[in-house]
């Protein structure tokens, strides 16, 4: 959290300071004013981040020199408090050993509640499989190919004549006997925001805006549809193949299953420890007494 809100607020502070130079025999890798950060101090912070975000930073020198540099900030920040004994105040005490014990206490039930290592089994995974085929259904999928013609935005009765004229046009020559579709598309579509031309690639039918939908739904492989219109302008699409409706592969939702079985079996291990923990060490509550001290701290 903090980090997210130093790298937010680096830009609007200016703080760009100058690399350090580069020495492979050297374990210092960045600077803190006069003070030498080495590689080790950095290795847990590194190890701790999500493991998209080190992925991106090793693909985006910008965005790993955003997140060291809001993580030297920080350090820097610290040692200031530290310095001020900021550390010592008792609320921030308070504050340290409330997170160290839900750390501590988080860390525990976790190991507590894994499941073992080869949980699940194949034949886990097949019966949970076999359970949910129902929910695990891919909808009906079109792979379609389509020429656009853009309306300009504020366009005249004119425009909007010119465009259709095109369309159709254009539908004419697609339609013509050994036509490349897909040519067509690339020199004749219109280049607009979202919009793209030539093979779209497969697509669930839901995800295919409604005015489309209706007509790809009574086309045959292969057919070219009539110009259809949409708010952006006209599109001409080309059936080329189509998926039915049906159970996704095992081999598909395999992980999303070991997954969701390994979440379930974890959540159940921890309401049995914590059931047994409680029939070991029953809680008693004081209610009146509990009330006095919410009022108090009103």
């Amino acid at each position: 959290m903090i980090v997210s809100r130093l790298l937010f607020l680096l830009p609007l502070l200016g703080l760009a300071a100058p690399a350090l130079a580069a020495d492979p025999a050297s374990d210092v890798v960045a600077r803190i004013g006069t003070t030498d950060v080495t590689a080790s101090a950095l290795e847990n912070f590194v190890r701790t981040l999500d493991p998209a975000a080190r992925r991106q930073a090793l693909s985006d020198p910008a965005a790993m020199d955003r997140l060291l540099r809001a993580e030297l900030t920080r350090m820097a920040v610290l040692k200031e408090a530290e310095a001020k004994k900021w550390d010592k105040r008792p609320e921030v005490v308070q504050e340290i050993q409330r997170v160290r014990d839900e750390a501590v206490t988080a860390s525990f039930l976790k190991s507590i509640a894994a499941p073992p290592a080869d949980y699940p089994s194949e034949a886990d995974i097949q019966a949970a499989y076999d359970l949910n085929r129902d929910a695990l259904m891919a909808p009906r999928q079109y792979r379609l190919s389509q020429i656009f013609v853009a309306i300009p935005a504020g366009g005249d009765a004119n425009a909007e004549a010119a465009a259709r004229q095109k369309a159709d046009e254009l539908v004419r020559a697609a339609r013509v006997k050994g036509a490349d579709f897909d040519g067509l598309a690339r020199t004749g579509s219109d280049a607009a925001p979202g919009e793209q031309a030539g093979d779209l690639g497969w697509a669930a039918e839901s995800a295919i805006v409604p005015e489309i939908r209706t007509q790809v739904a009574g086309m045959a492989q292969g057919e070219i549809s009539d110009p259809i219109r949409v708010h952006s302008g006209w599109h001409i699409v080309r059936l080329v193949d189509t998926r039915p409706a049906g159970p996704r592969p095992l081999a598909e939702v395999r992980d999303t299953l070991a997954a969701a079985l390994r979440q379930r079996r974890s959540e159940a291990n921890e309401q049995a420890y914590l059931g047994g923990l409680l029939a070991k060490t029953p809680i008693a509550v004081n209610e009146a007494g509990i009330k006095k001290i919410f009022e108090k701290s009103q």
